[in-house]
C-alpha cells in the first residue's frame, strides 16, 4: 500500500508541482535573488558570466533562446532537482511515516537553501547522489560530470563515487584516515589558493572571506552534524559485516562533509558550502535504514539498542532540519519576507 502512494502518478507530481511553486515564490526573497535575476537577464554578455559553471551557463542561455521568464526558468530547475531527489528516497521501500517525516524534514530546511536559494547546488546534488546511486558506470560519471557542470564543488561526488566497495567509514581506522586527511586540506588550500582560484574563480571571493571572520566549530550546526555522524556511526558498526555498498557510500559523504565543516572552519564561507554539498545524505541514510531492503538484509543482527540509535538518527534528523528551518527564516535569515 505505501509502495502505491509513493509511486501515483498523480500525488507525485501535485507534491513536486506545489513544493517547487512554494520554492519558487520564496527565491524572490531570496539573498540570491538579485543576483541570479542580473544573470539570467543582464550579464549573458558580460566578462562575470564566464564565471559561472559551464552546465548552468547553457541552461541560461537555452531559456533566453527559448524567451522563458525567470521564474518559469527557476520553477522548471526546482521542479526537476526536486524531482530526482524525490526519486532517489523513494528507490527504496520505505515505510510510509517515515517517508512523510523525511519529507517534512527537507521542505522546511533544505528547500529554502537549495531550490529556493541556490538552483546550481539543487541540480549538482541531485544529480551528484544519483550518480553515486547508479549502478552502471557509464551513466554515474555521466552524471557526475553533469553535476560538476551545474557546481564545481560537486568534484567531491567523485571521491565518494570511486570510495564504493572499498572504504567502509564504520571502521575505526577509516576514521583515523578521516581526521589525517582533514588535516591536510586547510595546507592544501593555503599552498594552493592561486590554482584553486583557476579552476574556480570564485574561490579567492569565499577564501578572502577567512580573514575577516571564522565559523565556530561547536556551533549548533557542527554539535547536530556530530551527532547524527556519532549515531550513524554506532549504526554501521552493528551491520560493519553485511555488504551494504551503498550505505556505506552515504556514510561516507557526510563523515566527508563532518571533517571539512570542522577542518575548514577558519573559512566559514567554504566549510559550510562543502558541508552542504552532502546535506542531503542524511535524508538518504534515514530513508535507507527504514526500508525494507535494508531490514531484509540485517534481520539477524537489529535489537532493542540497534532500534534505538535507528530512532535516534530520525530525531537527529528532525533537529537539524528544525534548526536550519530557525536559521534560514529567523535568526540568520536568507529568505527575508
Amino acid at each position: 500500500m505505501s509502495m502505491i502512494v509513493k509511486k501515483n502518478g498523480l500525488l507525485v507530481f501535485l507534491f513536486l508541482f506545489f513544493t517547487a511553486g512554494f520554492a519558487t515564490y520564496i527565491s524572490e526573497y531570496s539573498n540570491d535573488h538579485q543576483a541570479y535575476l542580473d544573470l539570467f537577464y543582464y550579464n549573458v554578455n558580460d566578462y562575470s558570466f564566464k564565471r559561472i559553471e559551464p552546465g548552468f551557463r547553457w541552461v541560461i542561455l537555452l531559456f533566453n533562446q527559448l524567451d522563458v521568464g525567470f521564474f518559469s526558468f527557476w520553477f522548471i530547475l526546482s521542479f526537476c532537482a526536486l524531482f530526482i531527489k524525490y526519486k532517489l528516497l523513494i528507490s527504496y521501500n520505505t515505510r510510509l511515516i517515515v517517508l512523510s517525516i523525511v519529507l517534512i524534514c527537507y521542505s522546511i530546511s533544505l528547500l529554502a537553501l537549495h531550490e529556493g536559494t541556490q538552483i546550481r547546488v539543487a541540480l549538482a546534488i541531485g544529480l551528484g547522489f544519483l550518480g553515486i546511486k547508479s549502478k552502471d558506470k557509464t551513466f554515474s560519471l555521466i552524471l557526475l560530470i553533469s553535476a560538476v557542470m551545474f557546481h564545481f564543488s560537486a568534484s567531491f561526488f567523485f571521491l565518494v563515487y570511486f570510495s564504493r566497495g572499498f572504504i567502509n567509514p564504520n571502521k575505526i581506522y577509516y576514521m583515523v584516515l578521516m581526521l589525517v586527511f582533514s588535516f591536510f586540506i586547510p595546507l592544501f588550500m593555503f599552498n594552493y589558493s592561486v590554482l584553486l582560484d583557476q579552476i574556480n574563480p570564485l574561490f579567492k571571493l569565499y577564501y578572502d572571506n577567512s580573514e575577516e571572520v571564522s565559523v565556530n566549530s561547536f556551533s549548533f550546526t557542527a554539535i547536530f552534524a556530530i551527532i547524527f555522524l556519532a549515531f550513524n556511526f554506532l549504526i554501521g558498526r552493528y551491520v560493519r559485516k553485511v555488504n551494504l555498498t551503498y550505505y556505506n557510500a552515504l556514510s561516507f559523504a557526510y563523515m566527508l562533509s563532518v571533517f571539512l565543516l570542522i577542518s575548514l572552519s577558519f573559512s566559514p564561507v567554504i566549510s559550510v558550502r562543502l558541508y552542504e554539498l552532502f546535506s542531503f545524505s542524511p535524508f538518504l541514510i534515514v530513508t535507507y535504514l527504514y526500508s525494507s531492503e535494508f531490514e531484509s538484509e540485517t534481520i539477524n543482527l537489529r535489537n532493542r539498542l540497534f532500534c534505538f540509535y535507528r530512532f535516534s538518527l530520525l530525531c537527529s534528523l528532525f533537529f537539524i532540519s528544525a534548526h536550519r528551518f530557525v536559521a534560514y527564516y529567523f535568526v540568520n535569515p536568507i529568505i527575508n519576507f
